[in-house]
């Protein structure tokens, strides 16, 4: 997957973790 080590938390709460998984990228925290 893509370094996305820069993408805001404010994304993760918006939802976009999801998108960025399908990428390959693992978020820094537990999202329910």
């Amino acid at each position: 997957g893509q370094r996305l080590d820069a993408v805001p938390m404010q994304a993760h709460d918006q939802g976009l973790h999801g998108v960025l998984t399908e990428v390959g990228y693992t978020p820094a925290r537990k999202v329910p």
